[in-house]
């Protein structure tokens, strides 16, 4: 694993601190945005890269080291693009001296809409009072809520699908679909979407918080689901990976290593951020006990899925024993 290689690099008499701006004025100064994408880049210059930023530290690297933080990088892009600032950040993170483990709680999604409104789901209610236990019981070095944040013209609006370019390997035309019907799009990207009603509008009651969940103070919020022409599950991405949210660049500044996601909907959004957050290489655990589906069927897919990419699924009175 890449985080293996960068454990090796700090040893007992190195005790620099790789700090974002230190590992920024040495992207900047081999002139890493001259590649437009992370594919562009040689390896010579990782090799370069890493052995600037610690001072010639660096065993030699080699071909599948350095195929390994190409990798990493392209995860972390958008659309492969090099983007200077969210490396810097995951190498600080990466080379950081503080290996200690570090928590975040992630609730995905315990809006109104979800709960009481246009997509209420079976007991979601119940979640509240779970996550409200949890917040109590347990410390977090983070703690994040994630909100749907659609613009009226949302194209997982079952009353805007004739408003998108519906691709023709559709299997329902913009005529003929209907509520809860998957059409495909082609937009920016060609990608599958689920029709729903009418939910999460920006700036409604739906799509505010329940009111008796415990915002903690410090606690972030992270809109998705803001860009008309593509949805957005997870609260890292939008669907087709063309966006990424604030928040990976805040688990990396706070030094996360491990991430607890609950909320809703299991098989929806809850399951899409556990599995970007195992992809980006946190520990993840999800709390199933404080977490509702739609359907079980997509639900049983879905804790398939997430078992498969290394999350682990639990109940939240195992959390202290998983934060370690």
């Amino acid at each position: 694993m890449v985080t293996a290689y960068f454990d090796k690099l700090r040893d007992d008499n190195d005790h620099t601190v790789y700090t974002e701006e230190l590992i920024t004025d040495v992207l900047n100064k081999i002139d890493l945005a001259q590649y437009e994408e992370v594919t562009d880049m040689p390896s010579s210059v990782v090799k370069d890269m890493l052995a600037e930023i610690t001072s010639n530290l660096a065993p030699r690297l080699d071909n599948n080291q350095e195929q390994e933080i190409l990798d990493f990088f392209e995860e972390i892009l958008v659309e492969g693009k090099t983007e200077i600032p969210i490396i810097a950040k995951s190498l600080r993170y990466l080379l950081r001296e503080d290996k200690s483990n570090k928590s975040a709680l992630i609730v995905v999604d315990v809006q109104n809409d979800f709960i009481s409104g246009a997509l209420a789901l079976q007991n979601s209610e119940e979640v509240v009072g779970v996550i409200n236990t949890i917040l109590e019981e347990h410390e977090f070095a983070g703690v994040f809520y994630s909100i749907d944040w659609h613009p009226e013209d949302h194209c997982s609006y079952i009353t805007n699908v004739s408003k998108y370019n519906v691709d023709k390997t559709s299997p329902k035309s913009a005529d003929e679909a209907q509520m809860f019907d998957k059409v495909i799009y082609n937009e920016r990207k060609v990608l599958e979407q689920v029709m729903w009603p009418v939910h999460c509008q920006q700036g409604s009651e739906g799509a505010e918080l329940h009111p008796d969940l415990n915002v903690v103070e410090g606690g972030m919020k992270i809109y998705k689901g803001q860009i008309p022409n593509v949805d957005s599950y997870s609260a890292f991405w939008d669907n087709g990976k063309l966006s990424r949210s604030e928040l990976l660049g805040h688990l990396f500044d706070m030094d996360i290593t491990h991430v607890f996601t609950c909320g809703l909907a299991t098989d929806f959004c809850v399951g899409m951020t556990s599995l970007d957050s195992a992809e980006h290489g946190f520990d993840t655990f999800v709390l199933m006990d404080a977490s509702r589906g739609v359907a079980d069927e997509s639900i049983d897919e879905m804790k398939a899925k997430m078992e498969k990419a290394g999350c682990e699924l639990i109940d939240s009175s195992q959390i202290a024993e998983k934060m370690g």
